[in-house]
């Protein structure tokens, strides 16, 4: 069956002060000042419009102001993916990144074809490219296409600072693969584009990417009840085995943290947690106590990061630290846990972590 092949794309919104003449957004902002602090959200699959967009950059919205912290810029993205299929895009992710990966599809015939289509009329994803010359485009080169000293390139990235969820990430990790090839062709060294990445932090909450390829100052936040995640076999097999141990746990070499559930009910295998936010202070009733652990670690990150930027100051070497997070705890969580998978003969441990 012959169906129109449709090009895929991105919008970027602008989140402000709602007035009465106006929304609270503002649909495609002409530029995006790179001399400016920015926080972008790059949110899940199913951001295809400005309403879901909005979503995201509402959380952030509220945080910074909670912060007494302002004059900071929020943009928030949303998709059109056309004839793309997102979840063959992050599995190409995982290959790249050394992962076996069966696809699966209720129809894998059409699937076929529609990715077929896809490598024939668009093998580089639009959408990528639009955000890419957006947002990043910008901060490495000037109008005339020639690269900036590395100091003020740096200063650029410290301007952008990402909260993504989900297939945000693998955006994410799009975008880094698009960054890396255009400042090699600029003239950066292998050096200077691993510098301008560690400058750019990347808040990823209920990750759906191989977070070992994020170049970015990264860190990452998992419920292990999430089933999208599960699905995804994302989560360390070790980890996910024994899912019934698992207490609220920080991984510092990794910078990845583990909840055991964040609703506040009884933990169960099927529960999908992946759309839980709370990212402000209010509704707490809704988490459990590892769910607040996990909210008060994002929120960390967030200000922290802003703060560092705003005051010119180095990135934090602890993002999650501060008020609710009781990091040397929770690391040491992480590595009983880990200890007891790999001696206790009750335990499973398998190897498969994606």
């Amino acid at each position: 069956m012959n169906h129109t092949f449709m090009r895929s794309s991105a919008q970027i919104i602008k989140i402000v002060p709602k007035t009465l003449n106006e929304n609270e957004f503002v649909r495609n902002p002409a530029t995006i000042p790179v001399g400016k602090l920015a926080v972008f959200t790059l949110g899940g699959e199913e951001t295809i419009d400005e309403f879901k967009a909005r979503f995201y950059g509402r959380y952030i919205r509220e945080i910074l102001k909670q912060n007494s912290i302002s004059g900071v810029d929020i943009y928030s993205v949303f998709y059109a993916f056309g004839s793309r299929v997102p979840s063959h895009d992050r599995a190409e992710l995982f290959r790249a990144a050394g992962r076996f990966i069966q696809e699966q599809d209720s129809d894998n015939e059409r699937r076929a074809h529609q990715i077929a289509a896809v490598d024939k009329f668009e093998p580089s994803p639009i959408f990528i490219q639009i955000l890419f010359d957006k947002i990043f485009k910008p901060r490495i080169v000037n109008t005339y296409g020639r690269r900036y000293d590395i100091g003020t390139a740096i200063q650029y990235a410290r301007n952008a600072i990402f909260f993504t969820h989900c297939q945000g990430t693998s955006t994410m990790l799009m975008l880094q693969r698009k960054l890396q090839q255009a400042m090699k062709d600029a003239g950066y060294t292998t050096a200077e584009i691993d510098l301008f990445l560690k400058n750019i932090v990347a808040i990823n909450h209920e990750p759906l990417a191989p977070l070992s390829q994020l170049k970015t100052t990264s860190v990452s936040f998992m419920s292990v009840h999430d089933a999208v995640l599960r699905n995804n076999n994302m989560i360390d097999g070790s980890i996910l085995d024994n899912a019934d141990n698992v207490i609220p746990m920080y991984f510092d070499k990794k910078h990845i943290m583990v909840m055991p559930n964040v609703r506040d009910i009884t933990p169960d295998p099927e529960t999908d947690e992946h759309s839980t936010f709370d990212l402000g202070e209010k509704n707490t009733y809704k988490l459990s106590n590892a769910g607040k652990i996990m909210f008060a670690a994002e929120r960390n990150a967030i200000v922290k990061s802003v703060n560092a930027a705003i005051e010119h100051k180095p990135l934090p070497s602890n993002l999650i630290s501060g008020r609710g997070v009781k990091v040397s705890e929770l690391v040491q969580n992480a590595h009983n846990f880990m200890r007891s998978a790999y001696t206790a003969p009750q335990i499973q441990v398998h190897d498969y972590q994606k």
